[in-house]
């Protein structure tokens, strides 16, 4: 670039940097990039925290980040449940706000990066691309809002996919709009185009990047929680619908008899959350230890050999970014699945897969500390992941791709239609 831009992202709900720094995630890594660019950069958030399901601040709030950007959060309400009334209008008042304040502005930005969900963020943000012929990138997160029929049971779904047809048609007007969408899956990226119906000119523009993963091995002191010389392994994020953690349990609870049997830690909380230690938190080698800081999660992960990857049936399109956190972690990776996450552990020989609670016992049962296949799986994963998984790399690349649109000038050639 020969210049400095004027660049906002637009992401609510990701971890703010001052709960996770500086392990930041995807909007984090891409706003310290972009700023060490010399870019002039914005982050517009809200000051409700989706994890934590409480509110970071009362008011608006803006602060200068150490690493050179802008974080502004806005104030707009905040709700309980995930799947609720209350969250669809915290997406309205914030998507309303965030529209305010691009408006009161009186210099455009150079490009924004809006993430999906929220669709209601990415329409605001097309609206006002239009109007100043201003590029938009459309970060595409989540299925959204497939995910809502894919969580639903099978005989509801095609009476679901009609009551939602008009969201659908709203969400496929979106993606056709962008000047360029990306994700960090190529299934999801492919959904996303095939709803948006992109031209092949405007699908030029479309983009995977991957989230990436911080290098923490061998930087944070052992914390073992739960002293044990056997087998240690580690499920860490939310205990939700998108990952079926009751067969490894149901392995669990088999071994548990077992001389020096396994352990098993669960790092997160989510919908399931409650129901599964009330039905397998007496297990003498199950430990849940509810929501951890991420230093403690990296701690407690130096002292494991083998992090889950349990997606769930119909999962099929999405890649974690638990596949680079353990590989960066050290941790060989298991999984059920076969799809795009499922082939990139195991084609780049990372881990090891099960299909069913039978092959993942006796799978169990052939591993011990220092095995030579762990060994291999863990060096395999800390190779790919410094080609690959490295959050620096994954930000520069993602920035490249942020300039280079800009240079072009390449604006809302799909709006001009």
């Amino acid at each position: 670039m020969t210049r400095p831009l004027r660049i906002v992202l637009i992401k609510d709900g990701e971890p703010l940097p001052q709960l996770c720094a500086p392990w930041t995630l995807r909007t984090g890594n891409l706003a310290r990039e972009l700023a060490s660019r010399g870019h002039d950069v914005t982050w517009l958030s809200s000051t409700f925290m989706h994890y934590e399901k409480k509110l970071f601040c009362e008011k608006d709030h803006v602060e200068e980040m150490p690493d050179g950007y802008q974080l502004r959060l806005l104030s707009a309400g905040q709700y309980r449940r995930n799947i609720s009334v209350g969250r669809f209008l915290h997406h309205i008042r914030f998507s309303s706000r965030v529209l305010a304040t691009l408006f009161s502005d009186p210099k455009p930005p150079d490009i924004i990066i809006s993430c999906v969900p929220t669709l209601e963020n990415a329409a605001v943000s097309l609206l006002y691309a239009r109007r100043f012929r201003i590029p938009v990138v459309l970060d595409i997160r989540d299925l959204w809002p497939e995910i809502f029929v894919t969580y639903a049971p099978p005989a509801a779904q095609p009476a679901l996919r009609l009551i939602l047809s008009p969201y659908f048609a709203f969400t496929s007007t979106l993606f056709s709009k962008a000047t360029s969408l990306v994700s960090s899956t190529f299934g999801c990226l492919k959904w996303a185009q095939g709803l948006g119906r992109r031209q092949k000119q405007t699908m030029l523009q479309d983009r995977v990047f991957y989230h990436g993963a911080h290098e923490i091995l061998g930087q944070v002191p052992p914390d073992p929680f739960v002293p044990t010389s056997g087998l240690r392994t580690l499920f860490a994020g939310s205990i939700s619908r998108g990952y079926d953690l009751t067969p490894i349990l149901n392995v669990a609870r088999k071994l548990a008899s077992q001389p020096n049997p396994p352990h098993f830690f669960f790092a997160g909380q989510g919908d399931r959350y409650d129901s599964l230690t009330r039905k397998y938190g007496e297990l003498p080698n199950v430990t849940f230890t509810g929501w951890l800081k991420r230093a403690q999660i990296y701690a407690l992960s130096q002292t494991c050999h083998v992090g889950w990857l349990p997606l769930a049936d119909g999962t099929d399109d999405y890649l974690p970014n638990k596949v680079f956190e353990y590989a960066s972690m050290g941790l060989a990776t298991a999984v059920p699945s076969i799809g795009e996450a499922g082939r990139l552990v195991l084609e780049n020989e990372m881990g090891f897969h099960y299909r069913d609670e039978e092959s993942l016992q006796a799978m169990l049962l052939t591993l011990k500390p220092g095995d030579d296949a762990l060994e291999q799986w863990k060096r395999q994963g800390l190779v790919y992941f410094q080609k690959h998984g490295n959050a620096k790399v994954c930000s520069s690349n993602f920035a490249d791709h942020v300039e280079m649109l800009v240079s072009s000038g390449t604006s809302m050639l799909s709006t001009d239609r």
